[in-house]
């Protein structure tokens, strides 16, 4: 397997913590007991921007976010200790790693690591199994990251980095094949991959980059995150944006809410002009500008569903993207609004906290702090009513029916038309 050390969005202080652990008579954490066949093992995928499936975790159903782009351990909420019964197993050597903010909003404070790392038994998914899972427990003071993406815990890129698999069906189904099980093909895209294993440490973590041109080619190439639990195809920080080659002065720059562990914070979305990756050029490309982040780039989850199907081939350290025959449509459709952008608040609700001027609802009189709860009949705190609330299928459909409710206590449903941002 092709190694390189993490890559520059790792905390650096988490790699010091592994290296003076010195846990050599700890158990092996994070244990791939049962591979997938070699026929493979299908997943659904229950969200078109996020890799989220169904698994079981110490015998209990979960719902699971399988994120390449965290570089801790798994993480999960307080909640799951007492839910899928998480034992402790230890000083988590990654504790004070946040004091200065983690999540490319990087609010400090906004998240505390448990000073316990726990564990579980045994995660399932499908017939997949790893045994003695390993767990940091994030405590959020204003915020719920698992709750907002409607999930139980969430998965680093260790497991994945043990095993091929692929994305299809625009990005709805997820299959896990053994380790090595295709001959690498032509006009393929080269990865780094970092771990499973550590140095000094029993712990595993991962990580998959590449490297992405952005712009003309006259700029040389990034290292690129791989990250399936980012919402939006491509980002980048502010520094690479003022340095990409492009003609920034003309890129339009529209105002945009990110969501990240422990808070959310504003930023900038627009349209990459061009980038290349391996053989593969794009264009028109939905970007998100990362705040806190001046030279991260990384490539989301919406990035894959855009193709025909993605395989990820870590143990010989290739990706194969194979686009369709709308592939590049995908990428040059326009965004569409309802002209709302939503916050899960401390109270369990979703709030909005942006209503654009002029747009739909805008014209019906939402404000910001109005709470949303369903769209379309459906509560927005299912997996469901999520998937409807950040998806494009009522964006595409045209319309929507919310149940709103104002400041003052009053509820509305409203029917708002979707139009586009840009």
């Amino acid at each position: 397997m092709k190694s390189r050390p993490l890559p520059q969005v790792c905390l650096i202080t988490c790699i010091f913590a592994l290296f003076v652990a010195g846990t050599g008579c700890d158990p092996e954490y994070d244990v791939l007991v049962t591979p997938p066949p070699s026929g493979g093992v299908e997943l659904t995928v229950k969200s078109s921007i996020g890799l989220i499936v169904d698994g079981k975790l110490n015998g209990t159903d979960a719902s699971v976010f399988i994120d390449t782009g965290t570089l801790l351990t798994n993480l999960a909420s307080p909640a799951a200790i007492t839910r899928f019964g998480l034992e402790p197993a230890g000083a988590n050597i990654f504790a004070g790693a946040e004091e200065g903010g983690i999540g490319v909003c990087g609010e400090a404070g906004a998240v505390v690591i448990d000073q316990t790392l726990y564990r579980a038994e045994r995660l399932e998914l499908g017939t997949v199994v790893v045994e003695n899972v390993t767990f940091t427990i994030l405590r959020e003071e204003d915020h719920d990251t698992f709750a907002e993406a409607g999930v139980d815990f969430i998965l680093n890129a260790a497991l994945m980095v043990q095993m091929d698999w692929r994305v299809d069906q625009g990005g709805r189904r997820l299959t896990l094949f053994p380790l090595n099980s295709r001959t690498r093909p032509e006009n393929v895209v080269d990865l780094d991959v970092f771990g499973p294993t550590v140095p000094f440490g029993p712990y595993k973590i991962g990580a998959m980059t590449l490297q992405l041109t952005h712009g003309d080619g006259s700029t040389p190439p990034r290292e690129t995150l791989m990250d399936t639990g980012a919402g939006v195809a491509l980002g980048i920080g502010r520094e690479i944006f003022d340095t990409s080659g492009w003609d920034t002065a003309s890129i339009r720059l529209v105002d945009k809410g990110v969501i990240a562990a422990g808070a959310s914070c504003q930023s900038n979305l627009f349209r990459a002009p061009e980038v290349t990756l391996g053989a593969q050029s794009y264009a028109n490309v939905l970007t998100i500008i990362l705040p806190n982040s001046g030279q991260l780039s990384l490539v989301g989850y919406p990035f894959f569903v855009n193709h025909e199907s993605v395989y990820v081939a870590p143990g010989q350290a290739w990706m194969e993207l194979n686009k369709g025959g709308n592939t590049d449509a995908l990428f040059a459709k326009d965004l569409l609004t309802f002209g709302m952008e939503f916050a899960f608040n401390d109270e369990g609700f979703y709030e909005v906290v942006t209503a654009r001027e002029g747009f739909s609802a805008d014209r019906q009189g939402v404000k910001a702090g109005d709470k949303v709860f369903q769209i379309n009949g459906v509560d927005v705190n299912t997996l469901e009513g999520k998937a409807l609330l950040f998806g494009e299928g009522p964006l595409l459909e045209g319309r929507a029916t919310f149940l709103i409710e104002d400041a003052t206590g009053v509820q509305r449903n409203l029917e708002l038309e979707s139009e586009i941002l840009l």
